[in-house]
């Protein structure tokens, strides 16, 4: 079902309460609520995700405003674009039609005194004159970005200025509805005994993988590759595969597809081992709606949007079972408690260590939405502490998309979940499902061994995706790797941009920045080989008038990004460019001793000889970080499985801590959690 004409619209009508007294508006709106306002908004009937749309928010009022209010123009909590006021030919352009004279700019967030963390920039309306009750402003969004990911609650919130701080307006809220099916997700075990029966999952998805309208077609079920049965059409978008089950040890796939072959699916890796083992995946730290006022989605959505990807979820707006500990820096900091006792340690707001109860178990979330913090769990570790590594789809970072991150728990033959969640064996995967099998000197993640001076590190890894690298850390420094690809081709390159975000002393993180730029071969051909990222701020194109040159977009917050070209070019020696344009880091939050800084501009020359003589490598100083820009030449088809080996005997010490980090082609990442050799645990 496509958008429906614009021409059709619907109204919604919700009615603005403030509390005011006699003499207009009051500091004070603990009191009885009066209706100033009301809201109505006009949209098409049909939203679709990731079209454009028209809206129309219309606030008429009921009681005076005072020359000088502020109207905010504000935005949804995860909407990843940016509203502006500057430029009518470009998408999300706000207007504002008045009865009286108004000024309307865009300015940066952290130059409006009062507003709370949101996105970098904020559409302000200004009355220049009073406005009375029957005269009305009409807010004009055109060309809106319609977020990738389905809404039942999706919101364009409004703040307004009441004595000296802002308050939300209530607005309407509408769906955002999937697009039409264009894929189909397969969901089935990722480790299994020979023999063992188990279900596959089927669930047709849009192109950004919501769960698609309507039911599933005829479709036809392909294992390793051999025809094994047809479905016929079910009622629902979602079907299961029952009586299933692989005799023989070693990697398995299951692959489906419609009748005419328009819609297909794959499951990610099936492994089939002797080991007494099961893995299941979960994300700790899901989010709804939040405040309602700024848009969201609700726990039924969150659970429909996860219901076969999960095996078990904990979503913090309805879970009886946590509780976040969202406190300012200066209280100590941010923290997430399950369970009875598990704690999570939280990136956004650093946590005091001294609130970790060192008698319970303890993980740090290394990986939220896009957004990494690998330093957080090293930090921990360090201290002594015993720790095990988890990952979400979400963070509190404003205006952060919400990413496919999830945390693997690796669970022993008559073992609870919880048993082996409380013994930290985990692992986290930024996407898909991949298996991932570490022991440190014969213990699996989450452990502590006794010390010995010879500490071997060896296990397993297989995914959907390219292997590119498999890094050893210890004590959080990389101390080995290996590169488990054969051979190189001559001329695709790998252009991967990264910025740390840990925080400078006791403070908050440092925000995540924008890279945009090109890259340009004089004379040559440049092919965009690139995986289409949906959702995200991670865009390239061939230049429609040089076909030398890709420009790009793209947004880093503690990890990389990646593009990937095909460069053909007769010489060697002429120099390639890449050009970055001058930039700012966000505005999410403001840290207290590095506040958010100018990205500087950046012109590099290199060649396809020097790339070849070994990867390329640039840092560039930004504010006290170094922001790195690597240029590689890559393989064309990377291993998908690998076995890997790593013995350390160089100045161990006992208590030092080991882990590992796998990266994939196009920036997939896998981390495992640490096993300390030595030591003992923090005890209080």
């Amino acid at each position: 079902m496509g958008l429906k004409s614009a021409n059709r619209w619907c109204s919604l009508l919700v009615l603005l309460a403030i509390a005011t007294d006699s003499e207009g508006l009051s500091n004070d709106i603990s009191g009885a609520l009066q209706a100033i306002a009301s809201t109505r908004l006009e949209i098409p009937e049909y939203v679709e995700v990731s079209t454009e749309i028209d809206v129309v928010q219309r606030v008429e009022l009921n009681r005076s405003l005072p020359s000088g209010t502020f109207l905010i123009v504000d935005q949804p909590v995860y909407y990843p674009w940016q509203l502006q006021s500057r430029q009518s030919n470009e998408d999300n352009y706000v207007s504002v039609e008045a009865d009286v004279e108004v000024v309307v700019r865009t300015l940066r967030r952290d130059h409006v005194p009062g507003l709370e963390i949101g996105s970098p920039l904020v559409v302000i309306v200004e009355l220049l004159s009073e406005m009375t009750p029957g005269e009305a402003l009409t807010v004009h969004y055109t060309r809106l970005r319609v977020p990738s990911i389905t809404y039942d609650e999706f919101s364009l919130p409004l703040l307004i200025s009441v004595g000296e701080g802002y308050h939300s307006i209530p607005v309407s809220r509408f769906a955002i509805a999937p697009g039409p099916a264009s894929r189909i997700q397969v969901t089935a075990p990722s480790q299994l005994r020979p023999g063992e029966p188990f279900e596959a999952h089927l669930l047709l998805t849009d192109n950004a993988g919501n769960p698609a309208l309507g039911s599933t077609p005829n479709l036809e079920v392909m294992v390793d590759g051999v025809f094994s049965r047809r479905l016929l059409r079910g009622e629902s978008a979602e079907l299961v595969i029952d009586n299933l089950s692989f005799d023989e040890t070693g990697l398995h796939r299951i692959d489906v597809r419609s009748a005419g072959g328009s819609l297909v699916g794959s499951s990610d890796v099936i492994h089939v081992s002797e080991i007494d083992q099961k893995i299941l995946w979960t994300d700790l730290h899901l989010h709804g709606g939040g405040d309602l006022t700024r848009s969201g989605f609700s726990v039924d959505a969150v659970h429909a949007r996860n219901s076969i990807a999960l095996d078990f979820m904990n979503l913090i707006d309805e879970s009886e079972n946590s509780v976040e500990l969202t406190r300012p820096l200066d209280r100590g900091g941010n923290m997430l408690l399950l369970y009875g006792g598990l704690q999570v340690v939280l990136a956004d707001v650093p946590t005091d260590y001294r609130r970790l109860n060192a008698d319970k178990p303890i993980f740090a979330e290394i990986l939220s939405g896009y957004s990494q913090h690998e330093w957080l769990g090293s930090s921990i570790a360090s201290l002594g502490h015993r720790l095990a590594f988890v990952g979400s789809q979400t963070s509190h970072t404003p205006g952060a998309a919400i990413g496919q991150g999830k945390t693997a728990l690796l669970v022993m033959g008559g073992e609870s979940w919880m048993d082996a969640l409380s013994a930290g064996r985990t692992y986290v995967a930024s996407e898909g499902k991949p298996v991932m099998l570490l022991s440190v000197n014969g213990a699996p993640p989450g452990s502590r061994v006794p010390h010995s001076l010879r500490r071997e590190i060896a296990g397993e890894v297989h995914a959907s995706f390219g292997l590119d690298r498999i890094e050893l850390l210890r004590n959080g420094i990389l101390i080995d790797e290996v590169t488990p690809g054969v051979s190189q081709d001559a001329n695709i390159l790998r252009v991967r941009l990264s910025s740390p975000s840990f925080p400078k002393n006791w403070d908050l993180p440092r925000n995540g920045r924008e890279w945009i730029g090109f890259l340009r071969a004089p004379g040559g051909r440049l092919t965009d080989l690139t995986t289409q990222k949906v959702g995200v701020l991670h865009d390239i194109a061939i230049n429609p008038a040089d076909s030398s040159r890709v420009d790009f977009i793209t947004w880093t917050h503690g990890g990389s990004r990646s593009f990937l070209v095909e460069a053909s070019i007769e010489d060697n020696e002429v120099p390639l460019e890449l050009s970055i344009m001058e930039g700012f880091e966000d505005i999410a939050y403001i840290p207290r001793y590095r506040p958010p800084s100018t990205t500087p501009a950046i012109r590099q020359l290199f060649t396809l000889e020097d790339v070849r003589n070994g990867d390329w490598n640039r840092n560039f100083e930004t504010y006290g970080y170094d922001d790195l820009v690597e240029i590689s030449i890559v393989d064309s088809e990377l291993p998908t499985s690998y076995e890997f080996r790593f013995v350390d005997v160089t100045d161990v010490r006992a208590g030092d801590y080991y882990y590992v980090r796998v990266l994939g082609k196009e920036d997939e990442m896998i981390w495992s959690s640490p096993v300390h050799v030595g030591g003992f645990d923090v005890v209080e």
